[in-house]
C-alpha cells in the first residue's frame, strides 16, 4: 500500500506549533519579568476579570466603584473574558499573555489558509512560517492589547475575500461581512474595511451582473452593520453622548495635535503630556466635569485638539507626511524603538528586529504586488490594507502598533515573493543542466566516428558500413 506524504494540513499544523512555542518563549523569558504592565495592557486584564465578574464593560475608580467604560472596542477584553472566566475572574496578565499567545498562533493558521487561497499551497506555508517567526506579529502577542485580535481578524477577511474572488456565492460574501464587522470590533478604523475591502471585492467579482453586485454589497455591508450594532446599542443606552464604538478618540488624536508633534524630535509622533494638558484643559472649562460621563469627557477633550488643528492648518501636510515616514520606517524609525525601552521595557534587539524586519518584508511585499499583477491575480485586498492604515495614522499619530493590520498583507505579499523568486532559481537550475545535456550529446556526437560514403541510414539509426567479404 502506498504510502501518503505529510500533506498540507500536517506541515501547517506543525509550523503553527512552531510559532506558538516562539510567542510562548516570548512572553515567558522576556515579557514576564517586567509584569505588571500599565496602561492599555492594565486596562485588559482588569476588564475581562470584571466582565467575566458579570459587572459588564467597566473600569474600576475606586474600591468597589466602578464607570462605564469603552474606551476600547469589545473584541479583544471578549477575548480575554474566557480565561477570567476559568480562573474565576482573576486571571492574572500572564495567563492573559499565554492565551494572546494562542490566537496569535491562529493567526499563523488562517495566513496560511489565506496563502493558499491565493497563490497555492507552497505559498501558504511559505506565508505562515514567516507569520510564525515575523518580529511585528508576534510582538504584538506578548503586549496585551487589542492589535493581537485586529491581527488575526485581517488574517481573516483576506482569506474570506479571497474566497469569494474564486468562486463568488453571496454565502460567502456574507461571511465576508462578519468578519469585517468583527474587525471593527477589535480595532475601531478597521470599520474601514467595508469601504476599502468588501465593497471592491464585490465590484472586481467575475461571472455576476451589475445588479447582482450592487445588491450583494448592500448585503454584505448591513451584516457588518448587524454584527456590531449591539455594541453601538449597548453603548448608547449606557452614555449621554453618542457613542458607537470607543471613547477612546479624544485622548488620541490630543496626544497628536501639539506643539510638540508639529515639529521638533517628535514631528509626526505622540506626546501624551499634550493630552494631559488638554485634558486639564477641558476640566478647567467645564465645573461640572466631574459629573461628565467618559463619552462626555473624551469629546471636550478632542475639542481642545480641533481647536489646535485649525489654529495650525499649515503645518498639517507636513505632520502628514511625517507620520506616513515613520509608518513607512523611513523617518526616525528607531526613535520608538528607544521610546518602547523606556516605556514598555522592550528589549533593544526586539526593538531593532522589528525595524529590519519590516525593511526586508516590505521591499519583498512590493515584489510580491509584481508577481500577482503578472499572473493577473487581484491585489487590491492585500494593498487596502495598508491604504487603510494610511488614513487611520493621516488622522491620529504613527506608531508601529498603528501598523499591525498591514503587517498581515505584508507577510502574504513577501512569501508569493519569496515563492516566485524559489521557482526562477529551480528553471535556471533545469535550463543549466538541460545546457549541459545538449553539450555531452553534441560531444558524442563529434567523436562518434564518420559514416562511409554511399552508405544509407536504415530508420531511425546511424548507417553502419558494409563489412569485407573474401
Amino acid at each position: 500500500m502506498k504510502r501518503r506524504g505529510f500533506g498540507f494540513g500536517g506541515w501547517l499544523a506543525l509550523v503553527a506549533l512552531a510559532g506558538f512555542l516562539l510567542r510562548l518563549a516570548y512572553v515567558l523569558v522576556l515579557r514576564e519579568p517586567h509584569i505588571p504592565f500599565g496602561g492599555d495592557p492594565g486596562y485588559y486584564t482588569t476588564g475581562a476579570d470584571l466582565l467575566a465578574g458579570g459587572h459588564g464593560f467597566v473600569k474600576p475608580v475606586a474600591l468597589g466603584v466602578f464607570h462605564q467604560s469603552a474606551s476600547h472596542p469589545p473584541l479583544y477584553l471578549l477575548w480575554l473574558a474566557i480565561p477570567s472566566l476559568v480562573w474565576n475572574h482573576q486571571a492574572t496578565q500572564l495567563v492573559d499573555l499565554v492565551w494572546t499567545c494562542v490566537l496569535g498562533t491562529g493567526t499563523v493558521v488562517v495566513v496560511g489558509l489565506a496563502g493558499r487561497e491565493i497563490a497555492g499551497r507552497r505559498v501558504g506555508l511559505i506565508a505562515a512560517a514567516l507569520a510564525a517567526v515575523y518580529p511585528n506579529l508576534w510582538v504584538q502577542d506578548g503586549m496585551l492589547r487589542a492589535e493581537s485580535a485586529a491581527i488575526f481578524v485581517v488574517a481573516l477577511i483576506l482569506l474570506l475575500s479571497y474566497r469569494f474572488l474564486h468562486r463568488p456565492t453571496l454565502p460567502r460574501l456574507l461571511w465576508l461581512g462578519v468578519a469585517c464587522g468583527l474587525a471593527a470590533l477589535a480595532r475601531s478604523e478597521l470599520l474601514l474595511v467595508v469601504p476599502f475591502v468588501l465593497v471592491p471585492v464585490v465590484v472586481l467579482a467575475r461571472g455576476i451582473g451589475t445588479r447582482t453586485k450592487v445588491g450583494w454589497a448592500v448585503a454584505g455591508s448591513a451584516v457588518a452593520l448587524v454584527v456590531i450594532t449591539p455594541w453601538v446599542a449597548y453603548n448608547m443606552s449606557r452614555f449621554d453622548t453618542p457613542v458607537y464604538l470607543s471613547t477612546n478618540s479624544g485622548g488620541t488624536v490630543s496626544a497628536a495635535n501639539c506643539r510638540s508633534t508639529y515639529s521638533g524630535d517628535l514631528l509626526g509622533f505622540k506626546d501624551y503630556g499634550c493630552a494631559l494638558r488638554a485634558w486639564n484643559t477641558a476640566r478647567r472649562h467645564d465645573p461640572r466635569w466631574n459629573q461628565r460621563d467618559e463619552a462626555q469627557q473624551d469629546a471636550a477633550v478632542q475639542t481642545e485638539a480641533e481647536r489646535y488643528v485649525k489654529a495650525h492648518l499649515s503645518r498639517v501636510p507636513v505632520v502628514v507626511a511625517a507620520r506616513w515616514g515613520r509608518i513607512l520606517g523611513v523617518y526616525r524609525p528607531f526613535q520608538e524603538v528607544r521610546y518602547d525601552k523606556a516605556v514598555l521595557q522592550q528589549e533593544w534587539t526586539v526593538g531593532y528586529s522589528i525595524v529590519w524586519s519590516f525593511w526586508i518584508f516590505a521591499v519583498l511585499a512590493a515584489a510580491g504586488v509584481v508577481v500577482l499583477r503578472r499572473r493577473a491575480t487581484p491585489v487590491w485586498p492585500l494593498l487596502a490594507l495598508p491604504a487603510i492604515v494610511f488614513v487611520s495614522v493621516a488622522i491620529t499619530f504613527a506608531q508601529t502598533r498603528y501598523r499591525s493590520p498591514a503587517e498581515v498583507a505584508v507577510v502574504l505579499l513577501a512569501a508569493v515573493a519569496i515563492d516566485a523568486l524559489a521557482r526562477w532559481f529551480a528553471r535556471r537550475r533545469t535550463a543549466r543542466a538541460g545546457t549541459e545535456d545538449d553539450r555531452v550529446i553534441d560531444l558524442a556526437a563529434l567523436e562518434a566516428p564518420e559514416p562511409p560514403v554511399g552508405a544509407e541510414p536504415v530508420g531511425d539509426e546511424l548507417p553502419v558500413a558494409p563489412r569485407p567479404t573474401g
